[in-house]
Order: structure tokens, then sequence, then C-alpha cells
């Protein structure tokens, strides 16, 4: 009997599983399937795992290689040792977990199981942000997007524009330039009041260094 196989990571091969259900595949001349898949968690709209202790983090299974017009059962369950809990929803490819008290990681896991009796088990270690984590990224992400948008071309000037050869800004053009320079510098002026200051004796110490002389060879 040939039996087909796929590239997994590093290029490795992959033989699906012999079950029933492949044998019955290949004795119809049908391809047989691999189940795959992972647990994904959700994020915000600044790609952070924003669910701080005391949230609510919500995780999905994501599935590839199912065969067609297969309706798969999800039993969802996370690692004992945590105060994280299920909380009951109506999605059973999806799971919502209130987080304990405490930032500490923990691990989801499910057992998705085919009609036929085929099954796949997903896990993903997952630890919670903090408040003051994710207020940080959330500033960087803003700091970021700002940088984005400033260079993009024709957003704020032609990037061929030659002061000395063409026409000025317009006033608008002008007033829409400043308005972009104040927000981004008070983002960064953000970032740098949520930074403890550094003490006078780092300070004082840096002041003070030595600078590096070039010797010539």
């Amino acid at each position: 009997m040939f039996v087909s196989a796929y590239l997994g990571k590093g290029g490795a091969a992959v033989l699906p599983e012999v079950s029933m259900r492949n044998i019955t595949l290949l004795a119809n001349g049908r391809d047989q399937f691999v189940m795959d898949g992972q647990i994904n968690a959700s994020m915000d709209e600044c790609s952070i795992y924003a669910a701080v202790p005391g949230g609510t983090q919500e995780f999905w299974a994501q599935l590839a290689n199912l065969p067609p017009d297969e309706v798969p059962t999800f039993k969802w369950s996370i690692a004992q040792g945590t105060d994280a809990t299920i909380v009951p929803q109506s999605n059973p490819r999806h799971l919502r977990v209130k987080l304990g008290s405490k930032p500490d990681p923990f691990t989801v896991s499910v057992a998705i199981t085919l009609a036929g009796g085929d099954s796949l088990k997903l896990e993903r270690e997952h630890t919670p942000e903090t408040a003051e984590s994710v207020a940080e990224k959330r500033r960087w992400s803003k700091l970021r997007h700002l940088a984005l948008l400033l260079n993009q071309p024709n957003r704020f000037w032609d990037p061929l524009w030659d002061a000395l050869r063409d026409e000025p800004m317009t006033r608008r053009e002008l007033q829409r330039l400043g308005g972009f320079a104040k927000a981004f510098e008070a983002q960064v002026a953000e970032i740098l009041d949520a930074r403890p200051s550094p003490s006078r004796a780092s300070e004082t110490a840096k002041s003070t260094r030595t600078p590096r002389r070039h010797v010539k060879e």
C-alpha cells in the first residue's frame, strides 16, 4: 500500500496517522488527510495580549486539513496549579479563561475528535501580561505607528520636493506637519515620564567619564 507524506518542520517527512478513516479514503482512491492545528490567543489592536490578572483571555483552535463536511468536537482544559478558571461560552472552538490574581504562566489544552474517531491534542503555554507591561507596550506601539506614518511617501511632502527649486509648502501642509510633530513629541515625553529618573550618582558618573582617545597607529 502506498502512503503519501507531507513535509513537516525542518523539512522532515511526516506520515499521516494510519487510521480507519485514512484506510477507507485510500480504498476509495481519495487523498489521505493529516489533521493539524494550533491554539491562538486573542490580542488587541496593538497586537498585545492585553488581558491582565483578573481579566479574561480568549483562545481559539485553528485547524487545518480537515475532511470535507467534518464537524469536530472540542474538549478544553487548563493545567492544574493555577487559579485561572474556564468561563462557559457557546462557541466550542473558542475558550475564555478568567485569569488569576497573579501573572503566572499556565497551559491551555484542547482535545479535538472527529466523528470517525480521529483525534488531535493541542497545547499552548500562556503567560499573562501585567497592567504595567501592557501600558508600556501600548506607548511604544503608538510611537512606532507615528514613526511609520512619517516614513510613508507623499503623506506630508513629495519625496522629490526640493526647497530651493520647488514651490514652498502651503500653510495647511505646514500646519498638518506641525500637528504631527507635536503628537510625536508628546508620545516620546509620555514614554520618558513613565521611566524612572536616573539617580544623581549615575548622572554624575556619566558627566565625569573620561572620553576615549583615538590613538593613531
